[in-house]
């Protein structure tokens, strides 16, 4: 009897040991969260409609779509000219874009 309560609760530590091993963070910094509410407000409507912003430590990560360079280089000088932020990344899909990367004009 003594074994297996011994069993039973060593296998509790390890389950309880395994599910905090593999929780994530699930809210951003609070310095992150405020940095991302600056991004939105100063990228405006037109860009966080198509665009989504997520910040970690300082990076921001754009992915999305936008229609041209132009946009695609309005916000990066936009998210670049914040304060707070050390890089960033993007996946940015230019939808205005030909082939052989020309506009479609």
């Amino acid at each position: 009897m003594k074994r297996v309560l011994t069993v039973l609760l060593l296998s509790a530590a390890l389950a309880v040991l395994v599910s905090c091993a593999a929780a994530r963070q699930p809210f951003a910094s609070p310095a992150d969260a405020a940095l991302k509410q600056e991004l939105t407000a100063a990228l405006g409507p037109d860009y966080t409609r198509t665009l989504n912003i997520t910040v970690s430590g300082g990076r921001v990560y754009m992915e999305g779509e936008l229609r041209n360079q132009a946009e695609l280089d309005e916000a990066r000088a936009i998210i670049r000219g914040t304060q707070g932020v050390t890089s960033i990344m993007e996946d940015v899909f230019l939808s205005d874009v030909g082939p052989q990367g020309d506009n479609y004009k």
